[in-house]
């Protein structure tokens, strides 16, 4: 919990914007969106009414914004950040109201060309509708390249990487339930509960015929 707290502190005090992800669902080891609130981010509402991307929050410490992330971000083409992104790199603060109106409507997952994404071009201009594509077009053609240079990790702390960095191993090494479920194993018609896992806690490493483990999100299966 700290760890998060004195992260958030430190990167609100020198940036304009913090994302951060990881720990924004239900279990009870989720404890961003509670760090964010112990670090002074001030917010609202705790996720939006948005799904995907539900248990995003935004909040704000010294009108720094302040995001957790869910990891939906990861698993669907658009979910609640390719809303809310763009409107805060625009300067838009985002309110309780603004969050409330993104409930009616929904996003469209599967449409080829999702028209949801409100771009302000300047302050007090005339604000447009466009697709996500043209969007982040549009974020492109406004960024420019600050040059790239080879450093130390300990030295890389508040930089942006200039390409991927790849894994040599397999991440995570053990087999991780991405939600909560249970794990069963077939060939009977019984559903004997034998026990349950967390994230970060070990539960049983073996099931037999008709046993059955409740799995929460990121914990490691039988």
């Amino acid at each position: 919990m700290n760890i998060v707290v004195n992260s958030v502190r430190e990167l609100a005090s020198k940036s304009d914007l913090v994302i951060t992800t990881g720990g924004t669902s239900v279990d009870p080891d989720d404890i961003t969106a509670q760090a964010m609130a112990n670090a002074g981010v001030v917010y609202e509402m705790k996720g939006t009414p948005i799904q995907p991307g539900n248990n995003m929050t935004v909040g704000y410490l010294n009108d720094v914004p302040v995001c957790a992330v869910p990891a939906a971000a990861l698993h669907f083409t658009a979910t609640s950040l390719d809303i809310l992104f763009p409107r805060m790199l625009a300067g838009e603060k985002i309110t309780k109201e603004d969050l409330a109106k993104l409930a009616h409507g929904g996003l469209c997952h599967f449409c080829k060309k999702n028209a949801y994404i409100r771009y302000v071009l300047s302050e007090g201009a005339e604000q447009m509708i466009v697709d996500r594509h043209e969007a982040k077009e549009i974020l492109k053609s406004a960024l420019s390249t600050a040059g790239t240079e080879i450093i130390s990790v300990r030295e890389s702390f508040g930089r942006v990487l200039a390409e991927d960095i790849l894994t040599v191993r397999d991440y995570p090494d053990t087999r991780k339930s991405a939600v909560d479920g249970y794990a069963h194993m077939v060939g009977s018609d019984k559903y004997i509960l034998k026990g349950e896992t967390g994230a970060g806690r070990k539960g049983p490493e073996s099931i037999s015929s008709g046993e059955t483990v409740f799995c929460n999100d990121r914990c490691i299966c039988p």
